[in-house]
């Protein structure tokens, strides 16, 4: 017995032999490898790593002026001349033409027709020995270079240079202007298009005059949908100042008045209220006589006051009441349960609702006001006036079809059941109603305004008026600039977008924005895109 062998072991704990492995030798098939070998010219890459043509004119007189040196050839002056500037220029463009019109070069010195794209312009060599323009204008009274420009294709470095060259020396001057002075000397192969897609990068003018970036319209919130009584969710906004008289003698001392306007998100009924000032309690006042009247709403909505902090100078006094009264009126609102949903700053084309009813009462209110000075009494009583013609406006296009009956569907009809400026009924108080006959005519009369408020209103918000075409959303790491009111466009800041924030229909229409002086939340219509990586930077 051999102690601490397998044979020890039980047979289920014996090691499993080893697997069989298979001796196949597989085919080896030769493969082939391809190389492609692309011949780069060092002067070419040389060139293409300036982005000044002064400054490459520059470096190569000196290269020049060096090989004259070591062929004793001694410069006569430590500055360069405009002859030692021509002839780098004209080195520069002969290494071009080299490495793009080779072909073009070749069957011009052998008397060989070239190409269609350059057999219109019959090319020949200048006494510079230099590819140029042949054309048809040998006779006319021009200069030699105008006459007979240097040929350039679109794609060589030398080009852009030259072209943004001209655009520097015009001062930013537009495509017309660049081309036409390049033509003098140069003839390009497709200018047009080059010099528009170059002129269209340069940061200057872009600064000077930028596209705004226009996301497509978005759709409407289920806010302007709820059906419900009026006034369920209301936008707000501030308005004023006004110059009012604080009481009824002629000679009573003037003093400044507000309003503030509740619109309804549903039927675009509107509620006004006077303000003697902005202040926060005025302000929750005016919000607790609305809430009275028209009842608790479930959330209203309205511009966001905070970016308005840090420009009070510029900026009015209802801007600066949004900023300084948010908190407390936050808490306010938050002890009615109810909710307030602010826009993004900067962004008045997302609360368009409440400011065009702010437009609409203020044109009313120029037509009565003019240059008289009124009471606080006799304001109310107008600004009730126009609360009443607001409200009693059509909610839909007029029919010219006299079937289609007078009564017009206005959000009047969603407070009292009929417009604000209907006139007097007949009295049927006598008139003896059953109770639940009386019920089903409220109920039917209600129903009937939100039937006509579907069928006729709801179909006129289906189109797009503006914002019609989608356009490539706003990235992260994009540099953009800001548009700033009160501001010249070239001291307009950039930022660098650190956070975008899609919408349902996955466009960006609000993005985050980090600038030298912190970090901005703005509508994407307020922001222009700007082309980095470009030479002219």
């Amino acid at each position: 017995m051999v102690f601490g062998s397998r044979v020890q072991l039980p047979i289920e704990e014996w090691p499993q032999p080893l697997t069989n492995i298979e001796q196949q030798v597989l085919e080896l098939k030769p493969s082939t490898s391809l190389m492609a070998h692309i011949e780069v010219n060092p002067l070419i890459t040389a060139v293409e790593k300036f982005s000044s043509l002064n400054e490459l004119k520059r470096v190569f007189s000196y290269v020049l002026r060096f090989i004259d040196g070591c062929r004793k050839r001694r410069a006569t002056s430590a500055y360069l001349s405009l002859a030692e500037s021509d002839r780098a220029l004209e080195a520069i463009i002969r290494i071009t033409q080299q490495c793009y019109l080779r072909d073009e070069l070749k069957a011009v010195k052998s008397d060989e027709p070239v190409g269609n794209p350059l057999r219109p312009l019959s090319p020949i060599l200048n006494s510079a020995g230099i590819l140029a323009v042949g054309g048809r204008l040998s006779q006319a009274p021009l200069p030699e270079s105008s006459k007979h420009p240097v040929l350039l294709p679109k794609t060589a470095h030398l080009t852009k240079l030259l072209i943004n060259h001209y655009h520097d020396m015009t001062l930013h001057g537009g495509p017309k202007v660049v081309q036409s002075l390049l033509q003098r000397f140069y003839w390009i192969i497709g200018a047009r298009n080059l010099v528009r897609n170059l002129l269209s990068k340069c940061v200057k003018c872009i600064r000077m005059k930028p596209m705004f970036h226009q996301p497509l319209m978005a759709d409407l919130p289920a806010s302007r949908f709820a059906q419900g009584r009026a006034f369920l969710n209301v936008g707000v906004d501030l308005a004023g100042p006004f110059s009012l008289k604080s009481g009824p003698r002629r000679n009573s001392p003037i003093v400044k008045a507000y309003f503030s306007i509740f619109v309804c998100m549903s039927v675009k009924a509107i509620h006004l209220e006077l303000l003697s000032s902005l202040s926060t309690p005025c302000f929750l006042a005016a919000l607790d006589r609305f809430i009275g009247r028209r009842g608790l709403p479930s959330a209203i909505f309205s511009d966001n006051g905070t970016n308005f902090r840090g420009a009070a100078r510029h900026l009015s006094e209802t801007h600066q009441f949004l900023a300084s009264s948010q908190p407390q009126i936050e808490s306010h609102l938050l002890a009615h349960q109810i909710a307030w949903i602010f826009n993004p700053p900067s962004a008045p084309n997302f609360g368009g609702l409440w400011e065009a009813g702010v437009k609409s009462v203020k044109k009313h209110l120029k037509h009565v006001l003019h240059n008289q000075s009124f009471n606080y009494e006799e304001f109310q009583t107008i600004l009730i006036s126009c609360e009443a013609i607001c409200n009693s406006r059509p909610l839909c296009a007029i029919g010219v079809n006299p079937n289609d009956g007078v009564d017009i569907l206005t959000p009047g009809h969603f407070l009292t059941g009929a417009p604000l400026l209907a006139r007097a009924e007949s009295d049927v108080s006598e008139t003896y109603i059953p109770p639940l006959k009386r019920w089903l005519l409220v109920s039917q009369a209600t129903q009937c305004f939100w039937k006509r408020w579907k069928s006729d209103y709801l179909n006129t918000l289906i189109q797009r008026n503006k914002w019609t075409s989608s356009t490539d959303n706003i990235k992260v790491d994009d540099v953009v600039i800001i548009q700033t009111p009160n501001c010249p466009p070239q001291h307009w800041p950039l930022g660098i977008v650190t956070k975008v924030s899609p919408g349902v229909d996955e466009v960006v229409r609000v993005a985050t924005v980090r600038t030298s002086h912190g970090v901005l939340s703005r509508p994407a219509s307020k922001l222009a895109i700007l082309p980095v990586g470009d030479p002219r930077e």
